[in-house]
């Protein structure tokens, strides 16, 4: 299966506060998604979502990084 990203639409979703649309079914919390973020962003997840600029893009990859771990295939 793979799942396609794009992170256009993705910050439209957090524009208007509605972000838990797009992660209903992988929580924020867990420690592979938060360890994406600080991976990515070379910062600590729980500052790096404090900021907004370029937040919407962090997300994205850090969900398809998630994803990719568990061994699917993604396209961003």
């Amino acid at each position: 299966m793979s799942i396609l990203l794009d992170a256009g639409p993705s910050l439209n979703f957090l524009a208007v506060g509605q972000q838990n649309i797009l992660i209903r079914t992988d929580d924020l919390t867990t420690w592979q998604f938060a360890e994406a973020v600080t991976r990515i962003s070379g910062m600590p997840a729980q500052d790096r979502v404090r900021s907004r600029k370029s937040l919407g893009e962090i997300m994205v990859l850090a969900h398809a990084s998630v994803f990719v771990q568990q061994g699917q295939e993604v396209f961003v």
